[in-house]
């Protein structure tokens, strides 16, 4: 239980976004055989959506939280 807190809890991260991003993709690939066609490729959509989320944080944390002094590594 204290796992799923803590999971929940730093969702707003982007690492967080890409993991569940990967989840969904393996998900989707469980329920194609089960589901069918239309089940994968919405898990897929979603999935993809949140991969989206994950490369935006991460963009806006390399370009936009530096301040005037700081250097690019």
């Amino acid at each position: 239980m204290y796992e799923y807190k803590q999971l929940f809890s730093q969702i707003g991260s982007k690492n967080e976004y890409i993991k569940i991003a990967v989840f969904l993709i393996f998900v989707a690939f469980l329920l194609f055989p089960v589901l069918g066609k239309k089940a994968a490729v919405i898990v897929g959509v979603v999935a993809f959506l949140f991969f989206c989320l994950g490369v935006a944080f991460w963009l806006k944390a390399i370009f936009f939280s530096r301040d005037k002094n700081d250097k690019i590594r």
